[in-house]
């Protein structure tokens, strides 16, 4: 996939779902699957974070919680590791079985 300056976009698998971000020349990705109940989280462009549909929780696009209604907090999203070659964005995902 190819990506923007200082955009992000949702990538799927059979087996991941995630995001990816460049910013200031840096890729980095995380999993889309909130660390609560697993509910796929959405990306919030203008706010710049993704929420998690099922309950009042975001998460930054480098995966670390930002807010959360919950009692127990939520952990950090999965990192995924990601680089870029040739102009496309490669991310490295767990073989499909």
């Amino acid at each position: 996939m190819t990506l923007p300056a200082d955009r992000v976009k949702r990538f799927a698998n059979a087996t991941t779902v995630g995001f990816v971000a460049e910013h200031g020349g840096t890729l980095s990705a995380v999993s889309a699957a909130c660390t609560h109940q697993g509910c796929l989280l959405r990306l919030n462009e203008t706010a710049g974070r993704l929420d998690c549909p099922c309950h009042r929780t975001a998460f930054g696009l480098d995966g670390k919680l930002m807010f959360s209604q919950l009692e127990t907090l939520p952990a950090t999203l999965a990192q995924i590791q990601v680089r870029s070659r040739d102009g496309q964005v490669e991310a490295f995902l767990p073989h499909e079985v």
